[in-house]
């Protein structure tokens, strides 16, 4: 375990001096802060859009650190031919790789607990600044025109008090109705991006990074279909059983179909009605959702380690 873990440190280490991963963790909080925007051009549901909006961010950003890192992670070790070095000493491979992997989820999930953190704290201020708020302050005060000092140090009182309570909402504390269920939503999305990450791993285990990002997107996408690929498959078996006699391209066509159902990952098992948020209502997260994710994680890492212990370094 200490072998597994100095390496997921040094991979972090590593991942946090890359340009990059700063220029995706800007992006991404611009783009959370500029949705006060995007609330605005929406006609209705304003809470509810702009809540889609920062977890997609979190979501899709996430994805990228995945990809544009961890396709490296890997790759750039044989690349700079520092794996003769490591693979000379006592460490086994399947130790490197899975060190590789945590320290990749590690830097993953810093990023993500940022924007999350963030996020929280941009629904807070909007909530508190808002026209509704404005007006509550104004009666409590006893004003009766809003003059822009008043008005601005309300808005910084507000930033101050939107710090605190986006710390406080992570752990289901002083939770306003943007703000429900965003942390049970952003735990599914690491463990969705936990097997996203399995799979850049073992792309890049043998293959170039540029073939790594694309396997690694493609899988992301047939993921997130996977349930349409089960339904197209069920449409096949039914057209060959009202066309009454069955073809044996549509037969083989079916259990293509199938296959594919069978070996791309479920993702959208992490996914949640949104509809539900808005609802007020408790989130209904099957059973099964966190031990699938975990045994699927664990069932690619363990193909990754049989491809990487068949390379020859010598």
């Amino acid at each position: 375990m200490k072998t597994i873990a100095a390496i997921a440190w040094n991979t972090f280490r590593e991942a946090v001096r890359s340009r990059i991963l700063y220029l995706i963790l800007i992006f991404a909080l611009l783009l959370m802060a500029s949705s006060g925007i995007v609330r605005d051009l929406s006609i209705a549901a304003h809470d509810r859009v702009v809540r889609d909006f920062g977890l997609l961010c979190i979501n899709l950003f996430g994805l990228a650190v995945a990809i544009l890192v961890g396709i490296g992670s890997v790759y750039n070790e044989l690349d700079k031919k520092s794996i003769y070095t490591i693979v000379s000493k006592p460490i086994a491979r399947w130790q490197f790789l899975l060190g590789k992997y945590f320290g990749l989820l590690l830097t993953i999930y810093v990023i993500i607990f940022i924007m999350t953190v963030f996020f929280l704290m941009v629904l807070n201020y909007q909530d508190m600044t808002s026209e509704d708020a404005l007006i509550q302050m104004m009666k409590e005060r006893g004003l009766t025109e809003l003059t822009t000092g008043v008005h601005l140090r309300h808005d910084a009182a507000s930033a101050v008090k939107a710090a605190g309570k986006g710390f406080l909402n992570l752990v289901g504390v002083d939770l306003i109705g943007s703000t429900r269920h965003i942390t049970t939503i952003v735990l599914l999305t690491a463990l969705e991006l936990a097997v996203v990450t399995a799979f850049a791993i073992l792309y890049s285990s043998f293959s170039t990074p540029t073939l790594s990002a694309i396997f690694t997107l493609l899988t992301f996408v047939a993921g997130r279909l996977n349930e349409s690929i089960w339904e197209y498959s069920q449409q096949i078996l039914t057209g060959q059983a009202g066309a009454g006699v069955a073809t044996v391209g549509g037969i083989v066509k079916h259990w293509l179909v199938v296959l594919a159902y069978m070996v791309t990952p479920n993702l959208g098992a992490f996914r949640v009605n949104t509809l539900d948020l808005a609802d007020g209502a408790p989130l209904s997260i099957p059973w099964f959702t966190v031990p699938y994710g975990v045994l699927y994680a664990a069932m690619v890492l363990s193909l990754s380690i049989m491809i990487f212990r068949s390379r020859n370094f010598k």
